[in-house]
């Protein structure tokens, strides 16, 4: 009895495929306007599976804010808080 290997198929390094989502979701909004904007289509033109645009942003949402400006995927704007329980937050120490 002879056993046949498994080929796994090799994981392509894509170091700018994220820039290209990005590029082409630009360019699909620019065609078909944000509302025929789609993940398929995106994906189409970026020529990238489907699975590459949940895997770079949180959903369509995060990715059409990118564009524009948008905070990056999954993070937050670092922003100083203005007040806290106490009051508010001091301008500089009085140290």
């Amino acid at each position: 009895m002879t056993t046949t290997p498994v080929v796994r198929a090799q994981r392509r390094y894509d170091p700018e495929r994220k820039s290209r989502i990005v590029d082409a979701a630009i360019e699909v909004i620019a065609e078909h306007g944000v509302a025929g904007t789609t993940s398929r289509r995106i994906a189409a033109a970026a020529d990238v599976p489907l699975g590459s645009l949940t895997y770079h942003f949180n959903g369509l949402d995060d990715l059409l804010a990118r564009p524009s400006g948008g905070t990056p995927s999954g993070g937050r704007r670092a922003t100083r808080p203005t007040s806290t329980a106490y009051g508010t937050w001091p301008a500089s120490s009085t140290r």
